[in-house]
């Protein structure tokens, strides 16, 4: 009885429709962080980071809850690394929960700390 009431003009729900309506950064543009972090390039890392929070409006703790996921998913990277790097953004998520400042700026240290750590060419 139920599905009667479906609007076939209605898209049907996906994945990617539940993850935009949760705010989610898209894996694709999470991936890419990943990779500018991984290059080390400061400037391509500020322009990844203002897009996703500035143009984007994605949270700056969302983002920090899905680069801990991508580090920890991260086959090349070993373990005391992603210790170190997880400690970083646990720092990054103390900050944001105490107000410090601008959650942006943070952020911003943060990436630029994990990149300095990051061994260049590590591929996932």
């Amino acid at each position: 009885m139920a599905h009667s009431m479906i609007n076939p003009a209605v898209e049907p729900v996906t994945p990617e429709t539940i993850s935009e309506l949760l705010n989610f950064v898209p894996t694709a543009d999470m991936a890419t962080l990943m990779t500018v972090l991984i290059a080390g390039d400061e400037e391509k890392i500020q322009e990844q980071i203002d897009y996703l929070h500035l143009q984007e409006s994605f949270e700056v703790e969302q983002i920090s809850q899905q680069l801990w996921r991508q580090v920890v998913d991260h086959a090349a990277l070993s373990d005391e690394l992603k210790s170190r790097i997880c400690i970083q953004l646990a720092e990054l998520d103390q900050r944001l929960l105490d107000g410090r400042s601008d959650p942006y700026l943070h952020l911003s240290r943060a990436c630029l700390h994990i990149s300095k750590w990051l061994p260049t060419g590590a591929v996932s």
